[in-house]
């Protein structure tokens, strides 16, 4: 189901159409349901950074967060042009919304001085377990959608597909961090993908955002996938397999039919494969 999610060829109805079917997989848990949508089609769809995008991206982030963030947002344009996704309206091709994944290899001290939140992930990494030689950290620092600033939205499961792509699949990745502007309304979700609050939260044009990040060799991309498969499903820690006092194989997970997944009842690694 996962891979639905991180293919990189995916169209934006496809993608939330995946984060849907993830949806009713944890409908039981309460917390899912609230932030990925259920309902409505995206406008939108997913492409690069286009020269033409400057003056609307910069406009959106002024329009939303302030000056203060648009001149970050100039700043990364100039720097790292392939963290920036787009998404277009599916009509008119313009652009409704963006977000920016960084991927760092190393604090340079222009970005510590320019981005205070590059700046906060790099202090926690380093403060807290540095990432090793070849090891980078990623950050995902813009999050920008005026129609529906930093809430639930079909176009924010588009950013939340990009984000958990990279989660499961970007090679050499020691840390993630997720910048948000109401870091109160999705600290739920973040508790449960299990991203925990830097201590330090930054403050530009009167918001301040809170950072939450994951150490992902400390739990590794299959051990986080997998962490709320049988809690989800079964409504306990206890596999069926187990509860009958039968030993299941650590990679095995039950896979009811009839939920729009494959009708397979056993499979490997079910999430992914």
């Amino acid at each position: 189901m996962l891979d639905g999610l991180s293919g990189s060829g995916a169209d934006g109805a496809a993608t939330v159409a995946s984060m849907r079917s993830v949806r009713h997989l944890l409908r039981h848990s309460g917390v899912p349901t609230q932030y990925l949508t259920a309902h409505g089609e995206s406008e939108a769809e997913e492409d690069r950074l286009r020269p033409s995008d400057r003056a609307p991206l910069l406009e959106m982030t002024e329009s939303t967060e302030g000056p203060e963030s648009a001149r970050l947002v100039e700043f990364w344009m100039q720097r790292q042009p392939s963290a920036f996704s787009v998404y277009r309206h599916r009509v008119t091709g313009s652009p409704v919304a963006f977000m920016t994944w960084l991927k760092l290899r190393g604090p340079r001290e222009l970005e510590l001085e320019t981005d205070p939140v590059v700046a906060a992930a790099w202090e926690h990494t380093q403060r807290t377990a540095p990432a090793r030689s070849g090891d980078h950290i990623s950050v995902a620092r813009h999050l920008v959608y005026p129609a529906c600033y930093m809430r639930p939205s079909p176009v924010m499961d588009l950013m939340q597909v990009r984000m958990m792509a990279s989660f499961l699949g970007e090679p050499d990745l020691a840390w993630s961090y997720v910048a948000v502007a109401n870091p109160e309304l999705w600290q739920p979700w973040m508790a449960y993908l299990n991203m925990t609050r830097v201590p330090h939260s930054p403050s530009l044009d009167g918001h301040q955002f809170g950072v939450f990040s994951h150490d992902w060799r400390l739990e590794p991309p299959e051990a986080w996938r997998d962490r709320h498969v049988v809690h989800e499903l079964w409504g306990s820690e206890l596999s069926p397999l187990t509860s009958l006092g039968q030993p299941q194989p650590p990679a095995m997970r039950w896979r009811p039919a009839g939920i729009g997944l494959a009708a397979t009842q056993w499979e490997l690694d079910a999430l992914v494969s």
